[in-house]
């Protein structure tokens, strides 16, 4: 079995962010704002099996992951990624499915940051 990326990788946070907490904070919170908008996206995308659509939304949802070093979801949205290129319509909802996993634990994981 594969071992998952850590949800926060809050190492690479502080390295990036230093001493600015608040900012990484702000920014941490303002990408789990953004993740949610555009998860909702992508469900409506792949209900109506818009797969242009969703590749970019994934696209961007996976960068703006990595950004603020959100690997677990940035993983999941990398393998849905890979599902909407394919147009696997089932493989594409389970990664959705795991998507929302993540970003609650994201969440989760936000409220611990120093």
């Amino acid at each position: 079995m594969r071992e998952h990326s850590p949800v926060l990788d809050t190492g690479r946070l502080q390295q990036i962010f230093g001493d600015d907490l608040d900012g990484a904070r702000e920014i941490v919170e303002q990408t789990i704002a953004d993740a949610g908008a555009l998860i909702g996206q992508l469900h409506i995308a792949l209900a109506a099996g818009a797969f242009a659509q969703a590749d970019d939304l994934a696209h961007a949802l996976k960068g703006i992951c990595r950004t603020v070093c959100a690997l677990r979801l940035a993983e999941i949205t990398e393998a849905l990624n890979g599902a909407v290129k394919r147009r696997d319509t089932i493989a594409s909802l389970n990664e959705y499915t795991k998507m929302n996993v993540a970003l609650d634990e994201l969440r989760e994981a936000a409220t611990h940051l120093p």
